[in-house]
Formats: C-alpha cells, sequence, structure tokens
C-alpha cells in the first residue's frame, strides 16, 4: 500500500507542477514514466525521479568515469551514487541502507536488453512481478524511522507473529487500496487491449477516481509525502 501511496504521492503533485508551468508557459520534463513497470533495477530508475536520476548521471556518475574505467570501476560509482542518492533524503542510516542495498541490487544485476522490449509475456509479467516485490521491500527502510524498525517489519512481514505492532489501517483503506489495484489491473491488461472503443476504459478512470477521492483522500491536510525531502 505505501508503494502505491508514494508513487501517487509524489507522481500526482509532480504531474501538478507540470500543468501548472505549462500554463505559464514552460514546459517542464517528466518525471515518472510508469515506474513500477520496470523489469530491473536499472530501468526502474530510468522512470522514478527521473529529473533526480538523471542530475546524479551526468554530475555524479560520469565524472567519476561512469562505465569507462572498467567493469569494477562502474560497479563502485553505480554503489556510490545510490549510496549519496539515500544521504540525499536524509542523515539517517535507513536512507543510507536504503540506497546502499539499491546500488548493490543496480551494480550487480542492471538487467539486459531483452527486459527493454514492451510486449507482454510471462517472462516479462514475471521479471516485473519481481522487481516489484524489490523495490516494495526496500520501500521499507525508506519509510521507517530506524533501522530497527526496518528489519522488525520485514519480520513481521514473513513471520507472522503477535504483539504491540500496529500499522495503522483503517479497513476503509484495505479495501479501497485492493478494490484501485484491482481496477487499474483490469485496465491495463484487459480494457486496454479489447474494450477501449466501448467506453468501458472511461468508466475505469472514474471508478479510479471514485475510489481515491471518497474512500483514500484526505481533507483535513495538504501536506506532501515528498515535501520532507
Amino acid at each position: 500500500f505505501y508503494s502505491f501511496q508514494i508513487y501517487c504521492d509524489f507522481s500526482g503533485y509532480c504531474d501538478i507542477g507540470i500543468g501548472a508551468a505549462r500554463v505559464m508557459g514552460i514546459r517542464l520534463v517528466e518525471n515518472f514514466n510508469e515506474p513500477y513497470r520496470s523489469r530491473s533495477m536499472s530501468e526502474f530508475w530510468t522512470r522514478w525521479h527521473i529529473s533526480l536520476s538523471t542530475w546524479f548521471r551526468d554530475y555524479v556518475y560520469i565524472p567519476l568515469g561512469g562505465n569507462r574505467l572498467g567493469e569494477n570501476r562502474r560497479k563502485l560509482n553505480v554503489f556510490f551514487v545510490f549510496l549519496l542518492s539515500g544521504l540525499w533524503h536524509g542523515a539517517n542510516w535507513t536512507f543510507i541502507l536504503w540506497g546502499g542495498l539499491y546500488g548493490l541490487l543496480t551494480a550487480f544485476f542492471p538487467g539486459n536488453k531483452r527486459n527493454e522490449n514492451k510486449n507482454f509475456s510471462l517472462r516479462s509479467f514475471f521479471f516485473t512481478l519481481i522487481n516489484f516485490s524489490l523495490v516494495t521491500l526496500l520501500w521499507v527502510f525508506f519509510r521507517s524511522p530506524s533501522v530497527g524498525e526496518s528489519f522488525l517489519y520485514l519480520g513481521r512481514i514473513f513471520h507472522w507473529t503477535s504483539g504491540p505492532f500496529n500499522v495503522g489501517l483503517h479497513i476503509n483503506e484495505v479495501w479501497a487500496s485492493v478494490l484501485l489495484i484491482v481496477i487499474m489491473l483490469f485496465r491495463e491488461y484487459f480494457i486496454k487491449s479489447y474494450f477501449f472503443k466501448n467506453g468501458l476504459s472511461y468508466a475505469s478512470y472514474f471508478a479510479a477516481m471514485v475510489v481515491v477521492c471518497y474512500m483514500l483522500g484526505v481533507f483535513n491536510e495538504n501536506q506532501f509525502i515528498y515535501f520532507q525531502f
């Protein structure tokens, strides 16, 4: 749920900024490009927070030598860039660990050109599912206030135990999130391909907006998650 929350939060207010700038005749770069459809970590970071990833590539990775100094140096450069990216989000060990883990995964498992094929297949779906699962697990470190609580949360995911640990989800939020995910998947894999001309695609958009506005909407504050960064 947090994976979808932070994506909708960050991508949504970036779209607001892009739209507001367009009104004034300024064209800003796209900052998100369906990142959760990525099939590798390296592809994910070409789709998520594109402006920041591009800045680190141009002003940190390339000046360090990029991939011009051999494979071992490339891996070290990638790891350092992600470590610095984690530190950029905050002076907390959770962010440093989050960036370091991304650095290791991206340096040693960069993906290959076959992952760039956008045609749907069971193989591509499998890699997308694995990559999304890894990204979701890494969000635990990003979200948690301490490293200890991060590992406690991960432990509870893989081994359910009773105790004073409450994620604070209201039942309406749970069902609304599940319903929204079902609507989005139905639109992506069925309506988009076969029934677009029948108007069902627009109906799915409307249903998703109703779910977001009336079941997940927050009406007593206007604070975005990424404003703290």
